[in-house]
């Protein structure tokens, strides 16, 4: 892939975010998803009442359908399938508990043992997916030990999948902070899968970047939208997904 055409696609997936998130954000405020606030937050975080959540479908949108679209033979790139799909998973995960407390008007969502279990589920997915490809060892950093796990392989990918998504979700609390961080820890991961010529999960990831600055754009302080637990955990979910494949675990 010639650095040209990482620009077309960086660019292109910026431009459509940035052009179509007003849109987004009319139409979720048309349907009242918006933000609600603990009575016990401080007086600053109250002004954010309101704001519209679920932000985050359109940077899972917008590189999903760019990736099915410029990687070719995407139906045969089985790592490039199984980031999708983790991106697309959590998300979905987060869409539920995003929908629950705009109807409810609360901050409770889902309840935590029904989110792990959600998690696990897709978590199984995952590594029974993997492990028909790839092998079920990590390489120490640095020393190049390589330590054969086997099936203790299933825990570590359930503690990176709901470590990584539940941090991302917690570093949601202010604006521009989460795709702030993201867009960093993205960055060397572009570099990571152009290093291992995986071409479709360096498309994929460019376009992500690209569409998390324009999301960032409208979620700069003061912030217009919110990318709510259908974002975060997307991404949480895309990061491990992305160590996974990689062999960067």
């Amino acid at each position: 892939m010639s650095i040209f055409q990482m620009c077309l696609y960086f660019v292109l997936s910026l431009s459509i975010v940035l052009v179509t998130m007003p849109f987004l954000i009319q139409y979720l405020k048309k349907l009242s998803f918006k933000q609600t606030v603990s009575e016990y937050a401080l007086e600053d975080d109250k002004k954010k009442a309101g704001t519209p959540i679920m932000g985050g479908i359109l940077f899972i949108i917008v590189p999903v359908i760019l990736t099915l679209i410029f990687v070719k033979g995407i139906f045969q790139d089985l790592d490039t399938l199984i980031v999708l799909l983790a991106f697309m998973g959590y998300g979905v995960i987060g869409f539920v508990d995003d929908f629950l407390i705009a109807v409810l008007k609360n901050n409770e969502g889902l309840k935590p043992l029904h989110k792990f279990l959600m998690q696990v589920l897709l978590a199984v997915v995952f590594f029974v997916l993997y492990r028909s490809h790839a092998s079920l060892e990590i390489t120490l950093p640095i020393t190049r030990i390589v330590l054969p796990l086997g099936i203790a392989y299933f825990f570590l990918v359930l503690f990176m999948f709901a470590g990584s998504s539940n941090a991302v979700n917690l570093t949601d609390g202010m604006d521009g902070l989460s795709s702030g961080v993201s867009i960093i820890a993205l960055i060397p991961y572009l570099v990571i899968t152009l290093k291992q010529e995986k071409i479709g999960l360096a498309i994929f990831v460019v376009c992500l970047i690209g569409a998390l600055l324009g999301y960032l754009y409208y979620n700069k302080k003061p912030a217009r939208v919110f990318m709510g637990d259908t974002g975060s955990l997307a991404l949480g979910g895309v990061l491990a997904a992305l160590a996974m494949i990689t062999k960067t675990e």
